[in-house]
């Protein structure tokens, strides 16, 4: 087992652990042995995860909520909200969150709401929940087609990834996954960035070689994505810096992905906001990063009956513009990134 400690600003929260590693289930008792009662927030495809977790918990109450992006809404959140007072849950209870990235981020919400916060941990079931979407304590809801529109910042006491609970996701979400960790490594980390170039086709095949550090390659991954996290949260927890980096290919891809109604998925729609932003700022290395999305078979264009118009609207409501301006976080090489302002016509130009 790898523990990753996140030391977020001491006047925000106190200091938590990431645990990474196989049959993690039985640490859950020991993370919340001073909570009064539990309510256990799972993704509905992961009812058995749920009951497995609960097994070994007193005064556990089990909230589904229904897969998919359409569930991110403030009146969900507010169901869940009125499921915790139903339960009977206390400032000294606690949440555990079951599911991928769309679960953590309603499940986060609601604690962070109800009774103005309460403790959640988070079990992320997805790898793009692992190396991203879990890590960091953001939360939020949509509203409408505006992703994550109203959100707050909640620091887990604990995140469980335990990589049992990927040995059956399809080839597609683990490459949807791998979107994430690509991002941060091109745009913080160079020494990553390589590690991905050579071992990306072990990670592909979950292959158990030897990693540095692990025995799985794919362990290592996630361990390396979330202390490059970790590293941007303990300096910058409210993104008004160096965290605003971490949305490389989100300003496109959060667009592509709303106007798809969702039918595009998150780490395809970064993929796709990661190729057309790299284009805008004619990122010179642009092509060693091209190549990871290809050989993870993530599209990198615009799908052609997204309309600029259309697209562009949504680009002015994303969270990192300032004074009137669109603006994205893109790598000026591997390893180094600035946040820059894009005109609508520099979109236009390059959006294929």
């Amino acid at each position: 087992m790898k523990t990753i400690s996140i030391h977020p600003p001491a006047h925000q929260a106190s200091e938590y652990p990431v645990l990474i590693g196989k049959d993690l289930l039985k640490q859950i008792p020991a993370l919340i042995k001073d909570a009064d009662r539990v309510a256990i927030v799972h993704d509905a495809r992961m009812k058995e995860l749920a009951l497995s977790v609960s097994q070994n918990l007193k005064e556990a109450t089990l909230i589904s909520v229904a897969s998919g992006e359409a569930s991110k809404t403030m009146s969900e959140a507010q169901r869940l909200c009125g499921e915790f007072l139903k339960a009977g849950l206390s400032r000294k209870s606690a949440v555990i969150a079951v599911g991928g990235g769309m679960l953590t981020d309603i499940a986060g919400f609601a604690a962070s709401v109800y009774q103005r916060g309460i403790k959640v941990i988070h079990i992320p079931t997805t790898l793009l929940a692992m190396v991203d979407a879990a890590v960091g304590g953001k939360t939020a809801v949509d509203l409408g087609h505006a992703k994550n529109m109203i959100g707050t910042i909640h620091q887990p006491a604990a995140i469980v990834m335990d990589i049992a609970t990927l040995a059956s996701l399809p080839k597609t979400a683990l490459a949807e996954g791998l979107v994430e960790s690509v991002k941060m490594a091109a745009i913080l980390d160079d020494d990553a960035f390589v590690w991905m170039e050579k071992n990306l086709p072990a990670i592909l095949k979950r292959d158990e070689g030897v990693g540095a550090r692990h025995a799985l390659p794919l362990l290592e991954c996630i361990a390396r994505s979330v202390e490059m996290k970790a590293a941007v949260i303990e300096e910058d927890e409210r993104e008004t810096g160096k965290r605003m980096l971490l949305n490389f290919g989100h300003t496109v891809g959060h667009a592509v992905e709303a106007l798809s109604h969702f039918a595009i998925p998150h780490g395809q729609a970064v993929s796709i906001g990661m190729a057309c932003e790299m284009r805008m700022a004619q990122m010179p290395e642009a092509g060693r990063v091209l190549t990871l999305l290809n050989m993870m078979e993530m599209p990198t264009e615009i799908p052609a009956e997204q309309k600029t118009d259309a697209l562009w609207e949504l680009m002015t409501k994303d969270k990192k513009n300032s004074d009137g301006f669109v603006r994205m976080a893109v790598p000026d090489a591997i390893g180094h990134g600035s946040v820059k302002t894009i005109t609508k016509d520099l979109f236009s130009r390059c959006r294929s």
